[in-house]
């Protein structure tokens, strides 16, 4: 019995198909065309390879891609049987003309190198209102980053999640003459678009993206995530004019109000002003009934972390960052 007659006869009925997809004897680096999109009928077969064979995460997903809660933009596999187990590649649409691509785990080098050339031809095939491409790693996934790597995207950043505890009883301490912190969630786009772009210059938080989007592409982006509450989006004026913002969503689902974005202008950084900014984002975040406020934040970033450290954040997981424009992106 050859090797996959063997694979096939002792495969389970849930994996039986991957099993059909997989023959190693092509070379990777000179097969033809291999990004193949998975039909309908053999989702669940291609996410439960894509979560790492967990079935519930596998009926989570496919729940939220019916849902619609997973815009999803496409569904891919090796399909040229060049591997036992072939990488699968998904991409979702997200706000903010973005797609975000979620690669499975890679065992091995020959799957690594298969990994690329999809990854290559789904980037150059795709067809969506997007101008950037952006993957999320869990730190430690090697063979997958240098996939990423070496089908053109770059490495963004290295991010480190934090979270704190907060209830409704956190309180602020009283601002300086001149200061005032005021809900922005309802001004105007343009303006607000404005302000927030003069917050990335000289940023240390993910410098890599500086002129990639639209600032109005980001600012969609950020109301996207979570529950969109505009009085939890607030701007921190001196004087009457806007020197940095907090923007914050309730996300019931995973229980947290995530601090999507934070950020000041050049001239107003080290003055203790972010500090009076974030105490704010604190005890607003209680009001909404969740127990913990999270952010991410680039690992390069020591000032914000610092910061974030004093005001009772403490770090959690780490996550790889990767990029990359989209060559001739569909405009919607």
């Amino acid at each position: 019995m050859t090797p996959d007659a063997a694979a096939r006869a002792t495969a389970t009925p849930q994996d039986r198909r991957v099993v059909e997809w997989s023959i190693a004897s092509d070379d990777p680096t000179t097969a033809a065309p291999m990004a193949v999109e998975v039909p309908r009928s053999e989702r669940a077969t291609a996410i439960r390879r894509l979560v790492g064979g967990d079935p519930g995460a596998t009926r989570r997903v496919l729940d939220r891609i019916d849902q619609g809660d997973l815009p999803l933009a496409g569904l891919w596999i090796a399909g040229r049987d060049l591997v036992r187990r072939p990488p699968v590649l998904l991409a979702v649409l997200g706000a903010g003309r973005t797609v975000s691509l979620v690669l499975s785990p890679i065992a091995d080098d020959r799957e690594q190198a298969v990994a690329t050339r999809m990854i290559r031809e789904v980037i150059a095939g795709l067809k969506v209102p997007a101008d950037i491409a952006q993957v999320m790693l869990e730190a430690g996934r090697s063979r997958e980053s240098r996939s990423l790597l070496e089908a053109g995207f770059g490495r963004l950043a290295t991010l480190r999640f934090m979270d704190r505890l907060v209830d409704s009883r956190e309180r602020t301490e009283p601002l300086p003459a001149g200061v005032a912190i005021r809900s922005c969630g309802h001004d105007d786009p343009i303006e607000l678009a404005a302000l927030l772009g003069r917050t990335y210059e000289d940023t240390l938080d993910c410098p890599g993206l500086a002129g990639l989007r639209r600032v109005e592409d980001v600012l969609a982006g950020h109301r996207a995530a979570g529950r969109f509450d505009p009085e939890s989006w607030t701007i921190l004026e001196v004087d009457g004019a806007g020197v940095g913002v907090s923007f914050a969503n309730p996300n019931p689902e995973v229980g947290c109000v995530e601090l999507v974005y934070f950020g000041l202008v050049k001239q107003a950084r080290g003055r203790g002003l972010a500090r009076r900014l974030l105490g704010h984002a604190i005890a607003d975040a209680g009001r909404h009934g969740l127990r913990r406020l999270t952010l991410a934040v680039d690992e390069r970033n020591l000032p914000a972390i610092t910061l974030y450290r004093r005001l009772g954040f403490t770090p959690g997981g780490v996550r790889e960052a990767f990029i990359r424009p989209l060559d001739a992106p569909c405009r919607a």
